[in-house]
């Protein structure tokens, strides 16, 4: 039997466009979440593609030739639909785990949330597809479906008319995306040192990786009493620089006083997180100056 392709497609965003309605104008772009702390970021190297002598990075088993003789399949880092580049190659098992955690991801990069729509005049709650959390310019919520509307937006909203209450329901993210950014992270990391490493803080984040969950509240990277939060900081209005590819860099947390400094890896235009691999930190900060390792 053939194997199916998948299809995929770069996801891009309206960004910088307004729509208007009832008075009002809708951003469609997105903007910082009320938790969320703005910091920005130094970029110091690129992360260039490397392979690693027919060894799969995630699992650490050795990758199978394919029909046309390479070794293993393409990684994209990010994933493709985020405007991810080939970084490295994997095994086909470790390339294909993680699909909904990606998915989660790409929803979590566009702040998109999975909805329900509900009327009193239909029994039950109808699939919308995605919405767009957005905000118009007096300061109101807006919800946005995304793409064309899922025929349940239109059973409620014909039933409804003009008279009717409508209510949405979100499905809000599970923290698996996490894991999908800890897994591109942590490739950028094997390529930046040249090397699957096989030290302990390496084996624990592919441990996360391979079982699709964090197993601490809030995530931490890092074993025993040396562990520090995996933190997270989406990339608004990225610099053609960050949006080019992957980096290593410092990024700035706002604290009362001097920001402290966080080195880690920039993944394109989505995100920058803490380096992944705590007891490989120093030599990759070495490395990322053009200092000896």
């Amino acid at each position: 039997m053939p194997k199916r392709s998948r299809k995929r497609t770069r996801h891009q965003l309206p960004e910088g466009l307004h729509v208007d309605a009832f008075g009002d104008r809708i951003d469609l772009s997105r903007r910082p979440g009320a938790g969320e702390v703005p910091t920005g970021a130094l970029h110091l190297c690129d992360v260039r593609n490397a392979e690693f002598g027919g060894l799969c990075p995630l699992c650490t088993g050795r990758l199978a030739p394919t029909p046309a003789g390479r070794p293993g399949t393409a990684e994209h880092v990010p994933q493709y639909t985020l405007g991810g580049v080939v970084l490295t190659r994997t095994c086909s098992d470790c390339n294909d785990r993680g699909a909904l955690a990606e998915a989660e991801l790409l929803r979590w990069w566009a702040q998109a949330y999975p909805a329900r729509f509900a009327t009193p005049g239909l029994p039950g709650s109808r699939v919308g597809g995605d919405v767009l959390l957005r905000t118009t310019t007096n300061g109101k919520f807006a919800l946005v479906v995304r793409g064309g509307a899922a025929a349940g937006v239109h059973d409620v909203l014909t039933t409804a008319g003009l008279t009717e209450d409508v209510t949405a329901s979100l499905s809000l993210a599970t923290g698996a995306w996490m894991v999908a950014l800890l897994k591109s992270a942590y490739l950028a990391a094997c390529v930046h040192l040249g090397e699957v490493p096989r030290t302990r803080d390496a084996q624990y984040v592919r441990e996360i990786i391979r079982t699709g969950a964090f197993g601490t509240d809030p995530p931490v990277i890092g074993s025993g009493n040396d562990s520090v939060p995996f933190r997270v900081f989406r990339i608004y209005d990225a610099t053609a620089e960050q949006a080019r590819g992957v980096w290593v860099g410092v990024a700035f947390l706002p604290r009362a006083g001097d920001p402290v400094p966080i080195f880690g890896v920039g993944l394109g235009a989505v995100a920058f997180v803490t380096w992944p691999i705590l007891d490989l930190r120093q030599r990759a900060v070495r490395l990322a100056l053009g200092k000896p390792a």
